[in-house]
């Protein structure tokens, strides 16, 4: 059903899908492969399904059913678009929404008679990040459970099931067994010392855990990559595609004009000053979604890298996550290189070491974290492959 081969512990995943007939959550730590598991399983038994998602997310989903799932076809809705059904029995059809949407494209939680008349059609749905539908009081996760709470299969995908407390887990457990979890007072009394004081119910807290992992172990598969180090390879690499919008597309394609009309008989410096002119602009539309990775990143309790040819780029990535994050640019000095490298290895709270990639590409050790985010790539790969193995000795 998929062209590829799945890892031993994915393979798991996939059966314990199977087992639960399509309904479970699948929590393992980001880059562990979540996506990979839910395309298999959904090409082998479903024919219409809808992915729910972050915006930043989509296309990354198209590409990877695009490569893994070759019999599959795609459709990503965007602002105004109609849902197609497909009526081929032979292929699977993957719907591709963001959240955002989904809210924007109905009226007081009601989705339009267009996606009623999908829903219905629809028999797997796979909520990607599903953390971000765990405020039961938000429009989103209203919505999500409303009008997508029935269909056959329904698959969640996150790094961070609980993020901070018990409570947060509640509403991911009511979409997979809403029988089961339907009274979130009594879910709060019991799992989240709960109690009703002067401004109604506090479900700030945490009881009964060792309880509520039995009663949700059958919901849940999680795997970390420690747990998992025999069988993945020594570098897992992921391309996240990134859609421009129609200004960018105008600011990009002005300078692809200009550089190609007085390019003719010019020498390579001339070139080059272009094509980094173009390059940057790209890089600049990729940051948005780069803060969505990290903050995953964070949410799951995991250190990254990030990496930038541009001063400003990693500045802003920097400022993002002041407080929780280091930073080596050229104007750095030798101490000041030191002490962020010696926090970002040794502090459990500075999760986000940011470094443009000849500043910080080469002579440092940074084995606190295995994952590594370029925004940018050096033109050199041996460049891009120093930079890599600053977390991989």
């Amino acid at each position: 059903y998929i062209s590829a081969e799945l890892f031993p512990y994915q393979k798991i995943g996939h059966k314990f899908l199977e087992l639960n007939n399509g309904v479970g959550i699948i929590a393992d730590e980001p880059g562990l492969g979540k996506t990979i598991q839910a395309i298999s399983y959904a090409t082998k038994y479903s024919k219409n399904v809808l992915v729910a998602c972050p915006a930043s997310l989509k296309l990354n989903w198209q590409a990877e059913v695009h490569k893994f799932a070759k019999n599959a076809t795609v459709q990503i809705l965007n602002s105004g678009d109609e849902v197609c059904i497909s009526q081929d029995t032979t292929k699977t059809h993957f719907i591709i929404v963001n959240f955002e949407l989904l809210i924007a494209r109905s009226k007081d939680a009601q989705p339009s008679s267009s996606i009623a008349k999908s829903i219905r059609l629809i028999d797997t749905v796979i909520i990607d990040e599903a953390h971000r539908i765990k405020n039961v009081q938000a429009k989103t996760t209203k919505w999500v459970h409303k009008n997508l709470g029935s269909i056959k299969r329904r698959i969640l995908l996150t790094g961070t099931p609980i993020k901070s407390r018990p409570i947060e887990y509640f509403s991911l457990l009511k979409f997979i067994d809403s029988k089961k979890w339907s009274n979130y007072i009594k879910y709060g009394i019991e799992y989240c010392h709960g109690f009703k004081g002067r401004f109604g119910y506090d479900f700030t807290g945490a009881s009964n855990l060792h309880q509520l992992h039995t009663e949700t172990n059958p919901y849940m598969i999680r795997r970390n990559k420690a747990e998992v180090l025999t069988e993945l390879p020594e570098k897992i690499y992921t391309r996240t595609p990134i859609q421009m919008d129609k200004k960018q597309i105008k600011e990009y394609t002005i300078l692809e004009n200009i550089y190609q009309s007085g390019a003719a008989g010019q020498k390579t410096a001339y070139h080059l000053a272009k094509l980094q002119e173009m390059k940057q602009l790209t890089s600049n539309v990729k940051v948005e979604a780069a803060k969505d990775i990290i903050q995953t990143m964070i949410d799951a309790g995991q250190k990254v890298v990030v990496f930038s040819q541009y001063v400003d780029i990693t500045r802003n990535i920097y400022n993002t996550f002041f407080g929780k994050s280091v930073i080596i640019t050229g104007s750095v000095s030798e101490d000041e290189r030191h002490r962020a490298v010696t926090e970002f290895q040794n502090n459990d709270k500075q999760l986000v070491f940011c470094g443009t990639i000849g500043a910080a590409g080469v002579g440092l050790t940074l084995t606190a974290s295995n994952n590594v985010l370029f925004i940018d790539l050096p033109w050199t790969p041996g460049d891009f492959e120093q930079a890599c193995d600053r977390c991989h000795r």
